[in-house]
């Protein structure tokens, strides 16, 4: 664990280093404040369509407006490069749609019209670092993160998010260690945000991504039971079905039967799902499939098949590095489920077409009911979410 974190202070001071370059090219070049004055200001018509923007990225439902917004402020982009709330707006836009890639070049583009450090400086820095933080750019977000949080007073909001930030890319870069799946790694989760909070989180990214969609995006939730996955969809406005099996399991700890979570829901054999192609937007399948065990391999297929965007999958991993305390943990749990490692689980989602969009290491630590040393929780993933794409 030491020589994780030791490893961890050292890339974050090479960042930081590096950061002192990038602040250099970010400063106020010759003339800059009079250049920008000197590009006039918009149009009747363009400011327009700017407060139309900013009305629809104000509403409590913007995630649903990030695409109208993105179409509606492109041609203002276009003309307007040197205006630093057209960017902004449009950088905001990018990535409420989930196009983490635009919004960065959009976040940086505006870092260049800020003629003066400042507070907005450091907001600006520190939305930079969040797209990166997306897309899995870890060093890159710490090097932003570093320089934000040098740019504005150190009892500001924007400091305080970014140094929130700045814990999880530096739990994510120890994630990568644990993981050893090199640029496959996973983000870590705030440890004190449980299994199911981080999903209703999935399930808004899927929401501003999903592509042609319905008003109303269609869930699948396989062996969700009727609880609070079902009612948090459908406070959003989802349309939400869920199935489990007909008959409960003999072994096990699955309590959707015998909390009579199942009364609401579609039932199948625990083999076949009574779906036919691209009839969902989202299938969930959360922390259920090491019950389904031998059926995993066909579930797998159908979903693939029954999903226009993405399928969500959280499951307890479990490998031979793992401490055998959580082997036996697994096995009180379910008996005769299959408990499989992170790389068994993209080698079987890469067999069925689904591809890997995201993955996360679940840190919440109250909830997975095993004895286990700090040092042994530390140095493995034991939970993970995966957010995949079903047709690649």
């Amino acid at each position: 664990m030491l020589r994780i974190l030791l490893a961890v202070a050292a890339a974050v001071a090479t960042a930081a280093k590096s950061l002192q370059a990038i602040d250099v090219e970010l400063q106020p070049r010759a003339g800059h404040a009079l250049w920008l004055a000197s590009q006039g200001g918009l149009s009747a018509e363009d400011s327009k369509t700017l407060e139309r923007a900013n009305r629809l990225l104000s509403q409590p439902n913007a995630v649903g407006s990030a695409h109208e917004v993105v179409e509606l402020i492109g041609p203002l982009v276009k003309r307007h490069r040197n205006n630093i709330n057209v960017i902004s707006f449009a950088a905001a836009a990018a990535e409420l749609s989930g196009d983490l890639t635009a919004a960065a070049e959009l976040y940086e583009d505006a870092l260049w019209l800020i003629t003066d450090g400042s507070d907005e400086e450091a907001r600006l820095k520190t939305s930079v670092a969040k797209t990166y933080f997306g897309l899995g750019r870890h060093r890159t977000a710490a090097m932003y993160l570093t320089s934000a949080t040098q740019t504005a007073a150190a009892s500001s909001s924007t400091v305080k998010q970014a140094k929130a930030l700045m814990q999880l890319v530096r739990a994510s870069v120890e994630i990568r260690q644990r993981s050893g799946h090199g640029t496959e790694a996973m983000q870590a989760l705030p440890p004190s945000e449980p299994r199911l909070q981080s999903l209703a989180g999935l399930l808004h990214q899927a929401a501003r991504r999903c592509t042609g969609c319905p008003s109303k995006m269609r869930i699948l939730d396989v062996g969700g039971g009727s609880g609070i996955m079902g009612n948090y969809a459908k406070g959003n406005g989802w349309a939400y079905t869920t199935i489990d099996l007909a008959t409960p399991q003999e072994q096990g700890s699955g309590f959707n039967h015998e909390r009579g979570l199942h009364n609401e829901s579609l039932t199948y054999d625990g083999q076949h799902l009574p779906f036919s192609a691209a009839s969902y937007d989202v299938v969930i399948m959360s922390f259920m499939l090491h019950h389904a065990a031998e059926n995993t391999l066909g579930l797998l297929k159908q979903v693939q098949s029954i999903a226009t965007n993405f399928v969500l999958i959280g499951e307890d991993l479990a490998s031979q590095e793992h401490p055998v305390a959580w082997h036996e943990r697994n096995f009180q749990h379910q008996p005769d489920g299959v408990f499989r490692s992170d790389t068994e689980w993209r080698q079987l989602f890469e067999l069925v077409g689904l591809k890997v969009d995201s993955a996360f290491a679940v840190l919440w630590r109250k909830e997975i009911e095993c004895a286990l040393s700090d040092e042994e929780y530390d140095s493995k993933v034991y939970r993970a979410l995966y957010m995949l794409r079903s047709k690649v």
